[in-house]
């Protein structure tokens, strides 16, 4: 992962800092940023597990989590109907 230190504002869009750029960002600008300070390179998060090792414990515990049945037949949730 290329996060960067500073915000930049490029092609328009703001990136914020600790955003991921790699992919997003010409290879040039993210080289001149790099060698500027602005850009550090982190290793990529691994999928959230929990000390238990149950992933759906993870950083979206408690999330509401929809069935077939919570589903229109556009695969739009069902206004009013929660599982839990």
């Amino acid at each position: 992962m290329l996060i960067l230190t500073e915000p930049l504002n490029h092609g328009g869009r703001l990136y914020a800092i600790g955003e991921d750029v790699r992919g997003k960002l010409p290879l040039d600008l993210i080289q001149q940023l790099q060698d500027g300070g602005y850009i550090e390179e982190q290793a990529p998060e691994s999928d959230p597990v929990t000390a238990d090792g149950d992933p759906d414990s993870g950083p979206n515990e408690g999330e509401q989590k929809l069935t077939p049945e919570d589903l229109a037949e556009d695969g739009k949730p069902v206004r009013g109907r929660r599982n839990g």
